[in-house]
């Protein structure tokens, strides 16, 4: 495969996932140093990028231009499973009060396919299209837990760690002893682990083969979801988690 490989595409490739994962705008020089790469390949790359509005401009750094914000709406919009979780996240929303997701595995984070928000006026759900760190989400841990052994082991070892609050994960073998505890309760909690003052409970859903395909969660402040309301909270989730899960042909 790698005899196929074209370097220029992949480089690029990886400046879309560095433009996406940053937290600040990064100029040409900023994004060469830290992906390794030729200064003078990542400018072309990036003026190439802006003329076709994959990228823009801000200042002196790149963000993501509107014509790949339009395509990747289009390309979430599209995906099967998005309309068979619909109803289901409507229905769950309605029950609880509160936001829910639909989130599958893509690369190395969650990608939240379909989010149904909360009648709340502060409401702390992520967009759909977002990707979720999986060390420190609920959805990400699910999967963890569910996914089959080798495949976990290795996802793992190719997580970054970052410590988001005091209760984050910072290593596979802290994450790791949660994976049991999760399969065993049948859903998993981020517990102020992503955000301070912010709690999600997310269930698997799985495909006819019995293959975990995603996952079904709920996010909440703290204040409307306390520790005292997880079983009841549970209970639905993973109610709504089944229900998805027959549709795609679990029996």
């Amino acid at each position: 495969m790698s005899d196929y490989k074209i370097p220029n595409i992949a480089n690029t490739c990886h400046i879309f996932q560095l433009l996406v994962r940053s937290k600040k705008i990064m100029n040409s020089s900023e994004i060469a140093k830290e992906l390794g790469l030729p200064r003078t390949s990542v400018y072309r790359i990036l003026k190439t990028l802006e003329s076709e509005n994959m990228v823009r401009t801000v200042g002196k750094g790149y963000v993501m231009g509107h014509r790949l914000i339009n395509l990747g709406l289009q390309v979430v919009s599209k995906i099967p499973e998005r309309q068979l979780c619909v109803p289901i996240l409507q229905e769950l929303t309605m029950q609880l009060n509160e936001s829910t997701h639909f989130a599958i595995l893509s690369g190395r984070n969650m990608l939240l396919i379909e989010v149904c928000d909360s009648p709340h006026a502060l409401k702390v759900a992520s967009r759909p299209g977002s990707l979720a760190d999986i060390h420190c989400s609920a959805s990400g841990k699910c999967f963890l837990a569910y996914a089959p052994e080798e495949a976990a082991e290795e996802l793992m070892d190719r997580l970054d760690y970052t410590k988001r609050t005091e209760k984050t994960h910072t290593s596979k073998e802290s994450l790791k002893k949660e994976l049991p505890s999760i399969k065993r309760k049948g859903y998993a909690i981020d517990d102020i682990e992503y955000n301070e003052h912010i709690r999600c409970l997310a269930a698997p859903v799985f495909n006819a083969s019995g293959q975990i395909v995603g996952a079904i969660g709920t996010t909440a402040a703290t204040s409307r979801f306390p520790k005292s309301k997880v079983p009841e909270v549970a209970k639905k989730v993973c109610a709504a988690a089944n229900e998805l899960s027959k549709k795609f042909g679990k029996i």
